[in-house]
């Protein structure tokens, strides 16, 4: 918590316009989350955040 060390970092990412992409936010935090996991001497997993629009659980 608080702000990042030599040992911790934040990553955020933006995704295009939902026009533009098949998968929604939580789709993709879905297939990222296993990858993250599976990062040797790393504890990362993704979050995704409500859109400023006030967006459903769906990522949408």
């Amino acid at each position: 918590m608080g702000n990042p060390s030599v040992s911790q970092g934040n990553v955020t990412y933006r995704t295009v316009d939902w026009e533009d992409r098949k998968r929604s936010t939580i789709e993709l935090a879905r297939e990222l989350g296993p990858k993250m996991a599976a990062l040797p001497g790393v504890n990362a997993f993704p979050i995704t955040p409500p859109s400023l629009g006030g967006a459903s659980a769906t990522g949408r």
